[in-house]
């Protein structure tokens, strides 16, 4: 039972202890690990508690020669092994998790252990990419940098980890470049929803151009002459604060929503546009479109998607492997409790031509960022101050198969009760009261 479930994938781990002074096996010391995180255990001391308070229990699992590890050592074994091959095993044992999801969306978002940092006032050594199974749920891995603007070189050896043939990976603007669109579509025979924002300045314009009718770069071009005028007679020196260009986008946005709501949306168009000097043409390329509808948190969210599938126009289309579409999405929202709403609106590179998947890529991409809350709430992460060595890398690994399992027996919990809700943190609890219950979660749920 268990063999398939976790010690298949992280028995072959190198133990980088000296021969002949190993009291505790690492594998016991790997699964202790993980079941006391699920149990609501997120520092070394109450780790050594809890499997002290259930060794019967974890004997029927492990082997156990010199009772339980102490704190001194589970600390000193997660600093030293190598965080690279933790995070291959990692990525098998999640990929074959994830597999019988049948995953087809994954996200790649960047995230800061905070909390890993040598002093106070210091800023953080480590922030790592991951790779989320937006269908699922599920964190598939992630890969070290030293900081946020090193995820541009952490993305292509993340996805040279991952098995994500036939998926579709969504990343933020930071990820839109050529190399590693080259990657996703060579090396990994995927599919990309690449975030299109101002880092890629002729295309981005381009887009915005070609939707709203805004060119872009020639408003904030104003803005800087307007204010080096400015600074000659002592004015702002920060040209962003002058004209807020992306209001006036949001304005044709609106304009834009209005024109779909009819029965005609192509005519009610040129109808908005008609004495528009310089209007959008993207509605005179035969647009896929699709529309939902969410209701939760307190808000009600419309999503306009709209997909062209002829990049011609684009500047540089012919650099971008793969590249089949250029897409906008602009997202409605309305506060249920005061009736105030607010709009937004973003650009896209795709490899895709399919309007459903590409919606389901965009949507299910904004899920990381609950992802990461989880973890900072749920497990605070950003309030664990280990940072030497492979510590960091190690323990966040820990925190995402913990979250992994959880994840699995919540989805399990949903099936059977569609009409209830279980938290993380009741079922953090639930199992620390219960190793019954730790079993079904820990291992029966993963077969």
């Amino acid at each position: 039972m268990l063999e398939e479930s976790f010690i298949k994938h992280f028995e072959g781990i190198i133990d980088p202890r000296q021969e002949g002074k190993v009291a505790h096996p690492l594998m016991s010391i790997f699964f202790i690990a993980v079941a006391a995180y699920l149990a609501n255990c997120e520092k070394w001391d109450t780790v050594v508690f809890w499997a002290e308070s259930n060794i019967d229990w974890l004997k029927k699992y492990i082997n156990l020669p010199n009772g339980i590890p102490s704190e001194s050592t589970f600390y000193r074994v997660f600093r030293q092994v190598n965080s690279k091959e933790f995070e291959r095993r990692f990525i098998g044992w999640t990929v074959d998790i994830a597999s019988k999801h049948n995953s087809r969306s994954i996200a790649l978002d960047g995230k800061t252990l905070r909390g890993a940092k040598e002093g106070s006032g210091e800023s953080s050594l480590f922030h790592i990419v991951s790779a989320w199974a937006s269908d699922c749920g599920l964190t598939l891995g992630f890969y070290k940098t030293d900081t946020k603007s090193n995820e541009i070189t952490a993305i292509p050896e993340l996805l040279k980890l991952l098995s994500i043939e036939g998926d579709v990976i969504s990343i933020d603007a930071i990820g839109t470049q050529t190399k590693i669109a080259k990657q996703i579509i060579k090396g990994n025979h995927a599919d990309y929803v690449l975030n299109l924002k101002s880092n890629q300045p002729s295309m981005y314009n381009d887009a915005v151009l070609f939707f709203t009718g805004i060119d872009n770069e020639c408003a904030m071009e104003t803005n800087k002459q307007t204010v080096q005028t400015d600074n000659s007679t002592g004015g702002t020196d920060d040209f962003n604060k002058i004209t807020d260009v992306s209001a006036d986008v949001k304005s044709i946005a609106k304009l834009i929503i209005k024109g779909f709501q009819g029965e005609n949306p192509i005519a009610e168009l040129r109808v908005n546009f008609k004495d528009f000097k310089c209007p959008p043409v993207f509605f005179e390329y035969n647009p896929l479109f699709k529309m939902t509808r969410d209701v939760g948190h307190g808000r009600i969210e419309f999503r306009y998607y709209f997909l062209v599938n002829d990049v011609s126009w684009l500047s540089r289309h012919d650099e971008w492997e793969g590249l089949k579409s250029v897409g906008m999405v602009i997202s409605s929202i309305t506060n249920k409790k005061t009736g105030d709403k607010s709009i937004f609106c973003r650009f896209y590179l795709s490899s895709l031509d399919d309007i459903d998947k590409f919606a389901s890529s965009v949507r299910n991409h904004w899920g990381i960022e609950a992802h990461h809350y989880i973890l900072d709430v749920t497990f605070s992460e950003d309030r664990n101050l280990t940072h030497t060595e492979f510590g960091p890398e190690n323990i966040a690994l820990v925190r995402r198969a913990a979250r992994n399992i959880l994840k699995v027996e919540i989805d399990d919990y949903k099936n059977k009760n569609p009409k209830k809700r279980l938290s993380y943190d009741t079922l953090r609890y639930k199992i620390s009261l219960d190793t019954g219950y730790l079993e079904k979660v820990m291992i029966d749920n993963l077969l």
